[in-house]
């Protein structure tokens, strides 16, 4: 399948394989998509935070807490800590409540975390991504799953978290 996300594949796969999720449940299944799109940036932020010396790690290693240390503002685009925040917010009401999420919500986060993802991609990576490059609708499956409950996709959180763990703990070694 191709993907607004294909320029993460070869350096980041464990961050393309969450975005790829954000994105192909965001018509049919906004809740899940949001709830990806935050799991997508907390994989993100603390691939940040092993990898760049300058980062100071917080107090906690809660993804409001990283984002909003100084040391990783001082390093974003200004723009960015608001898009951040968005998918933050998105992705708690996705897992921790029943709200409904609509399609534009689920949309304008995983848009959010394709701006997000390209300037990590352009600072950080060995290939970098053209910057003319736009997220593309027409790339966004309108066929999928139903949406999942906040229950369920705790049930997920708590998987990817231990999958999440073993690739920090691969990192350090």
């Amino acid at each position: 399948m191709v993907s607004n996300f294909e320029f993460l594949l070869h350096e980041w796969p464990s961050i393309h394989e969450s975005a790829l999720e954000a994105e192909k449940h965001i018509v049919t299944a906004p809740r899940t998509s949001a709830f990806y799109a935050r799991h997508c940036l907390e994989r993100s932020v603390n691939w940040l935070y092993q990898n760049d010396s300058y980062l100071k790690l917080p107090y906690t290693n809660e993804l409001s807490a990283l984002i909003y240390e100084q040391t990783f503002q001082d390093n974003l685009e200004p723009k960015l800590l608001d898009l951040l925040t968005f998918i933050r917010k998105m992705g708690n009401v996705a897992a921790h409540s029943e709200k409904k999420l609509s399609k534009e919500h689920s949309l304008l986060a995983v848009r959010h975390l394709f701006t997000f993802l390209k300037w990590v991609a352009f600072y950080y990576g060995k290939t970098k991504p053209p910057k003319d490059l736009k997220f593309n609708d027409s790339l966004i499956p309108i066929t999928g799953e139903a949406d999942k409950s906040s229950k369920e996709l705790n049930k997920i959180q708590k998987i990817l978290s231990e999958k999440d763990n073993e690739l920090a703990e691969k990192h350090k070694k």
